[in-house]
């Protein structure tokens, strides 16, 4: 969402009329292509809270506003503690009863958890509702299959998005290769290595939507964001 929190006596209204379709496509790019992966961005709200125009119209054209308003949103989105999701699956597990310890110890693996469980009346089998990451889902079947002697069944079908544990942004976080990130760094994880898969630079910096100027501004009003610089 994009909102006008703007006030009349602080903003020329009239002006802001006049770039408003400029402002609303550097919005729709930004959040077409986020900064974080380069994937559209989810469940986000911006406020125009404030902003000056020029009062040459050559000033005010959309080559001007559009990557303006793209780098506003992008340093909004940084900002304001940003986080990454993933889709989840739902899948229904049919097994026999004594199957099920098998079952729990491949979720186990899998970052899934159970929602439902009971037995099938008039049958030997077991039915059990799981919800499990996609990135989890795949080979699930066939591990499944395996720990269960071929005994077990699933389908699966795209349930929700949900929050990647972690924080993309904590350069702290140490990843090394060909081992297995703990739970709290696997948001850093994902945004890292979606990054080297597209190409792109893996630090994500919100210096480079700042001049230098800004930059220094910034941080003699707020220390906390030396972090981010």
């Amino acid at each position: 969402m994009l909102i006008d929190y703007t006030l009349s006596s602080e903003v020329d209204k009239q002006r802001l009329s006049q770039v408003k379709d400029f402002l609303v496509q550097g919005f729709q790019w930004s959040t077409k292509e986020g900064p974080l992966c380069e994937e559209p961005i989810k469940n986000v709200k911006y406020k125009i809270l404030g902003g000056s125009f020029a009062s040459e119209p050559v000033y005010r054209s959309g080559s001007q506003l559009i990557p303006t308003a793209r780098r506003v949103c992008y340093s909004s989105f940084l900002l304001a503690s940003p986080r990454v999701m993933e889709p989840v699956y739902l899948a229904e597990i049919y097994c026999p009863q004594d199957t099920v310890d098998a079952v729990y110890n491949v979720l186990l693996r899998r970052r899934a958890h159970v929602i439902f469980e009971e037995p099938k009346p008039g049958s030997p089998l077991y039915t059990m509702k799981v919800e499990i990451p996609a990135v989890e889902s795949f080979g699930f079947e066939t591990d499944l299959r395996t720990h269960t002697v071929g005994q077990a069944m699933v389908l699966s079908q795209f349930s929700h998005w949900m929050l990647v544990p972690g924080d993309p942004l904590d350069k702290s976080i140490q990843l090394r290769p060909l081992e297995p990130s703990p739970v709290p760094h696997l948001a850093r994880e994902f945004m890292v290595k979606t990054r080297r898969r597209k190409g792109l630079l893996e630090d994500v910096s919100i210096a480079k939507f700042f001049d230098s100027a800004t930059m220094i501004e910034m941080a003699k009003s707020d220390p906390s964001l030396h972090a981010y610089f």
